[in-house]
């Protein structure tokens, strides 16, 4: 709850340590952008030929070599969902009146509900295709998904012993969850695509 409020201790990483202060630090760690300038610049030299100028065939021949070193995940970008930036304005005030809980409850319960759809892992089959599974291989969740009015979540199974669960399927977010899930983009290197 201090931590909330400001009142909690700040983390900051200068020169490659981690230092905890009581206020924040705007010392920055130059290192990585070193680093990626370095890379930039040697792989800006590797496709120069003797007189400087591109060298395609350098360049082309040398791809194969590059793509034993690229990078499959390279951060690209991240963007901020409207449900993380609303939350994000808001905590620190919520926290102080007490009232995350009920905000989470009142104001913001269909996008709870969206994310706890969106996070089922399991569903089950007719005729109880309104429940699914919440599995994160610690504890399982129960959750009814066609209960929008209250939240309908059980740590035990509350189906009958007979009721059947379809296959686990990944939690895949798509354009439809933006309103609730950040976006991060990523760069194959390998292939010169985003995703």
């Amino acid at each position: 709850n201090d931590f909330l409020k400001g009142k909690g201790k700040h983390v900051s990483l200068v020169g490659g340590v981690i230092k905890e202060d009581s206020e924040p630090n705007d010392e920055v760690d130059d290192t990585s952008k070193e680093k990626e300038e370095t890379g930039k610049a040697s792989a800006e030299k590797e496709t120069k030929g003797k007189d400087g100028e591109d060298n395609e065939s350098i360049a082309n021949g040398k791809a194969s070599a590059q793509n034993a070193g690229s990078n499959k995940r390279k951060f690209v970008s991240y963007t901020s969902s409207p449900w993380e930036q609303l939350w994000l304005k808001g905590v620190n005030g919520w926290a102080d009146k007490k009232e995350i809980c009920n905000v989470l409850l009142t104001k913001q319960a269909q996008m709870v509900h969206d994310f706890l759809n969106l996070t089922c892992t399991s569903r089950y089959l007719p005729p109880y295709q309104n429940w699914c599974i919440i599995d994160d291989e610690v504890v399982p969740l129960w959750y009814n998904t066609a209960n929008r009015s209250d939240f309908q979540l059980m740590w035990e199974s509350p189906l009958p012993a007979m009721a059947q669960v379809g296959p686990p399927q990944p939690v895949m977010p798509g354009p439809e969850h933006e309103q609730i899930v950040s976006k991060f983009v990523f760069l194959d290197e390998t292939t010169n695509t985003n995703y």
